[in-house]
């Protein structure tokens, strides 16, 4: 197994949402915290409970501030259940 690995921009249109995939690679269901480090983007659902071995999606919506143009951001997804497991990190890029 290895550890998570930053993830390349998904792109966002303005206005627009894009789901994001994420696997539960544990044995057992977890549920997972996802959250976002800009305001110009926010989460669908902050948490979802996804089954071992699966993959769900989280809906990413960007929604440009005023006067700018590319907004970049992250999408932090965590597992509270299992603290020593370093998140994963997705890469966003909003256009305006």
């Amino acid at each position: 197994c290895r550890r998570p690995q930053p993830q390349c921009p998904f792109d966002v249109a303005n206005n627009g949402a894009r789901d994001v995939p994420v696997r539960n690679v544990l044995s057992v269901d977890q549920e997972y915290v996802f959250t976002v480090d800009h305001p110009a983007f926010s989460v669908g659902n902050p948490r979802a409970t996804i089954k071992a071995k699966d993959s769900a999606t989280c809906s990413v919506k960007f929604n440009a501030p005023a006067g700018s143009g590319e907004v970049s951001a992250k999408l932090i997804v965590a597992c509270p259940a299992a603290p020593d497991m370093p998140p994963w990190v997705f890469y966003l890029r909003g256009k305006a």
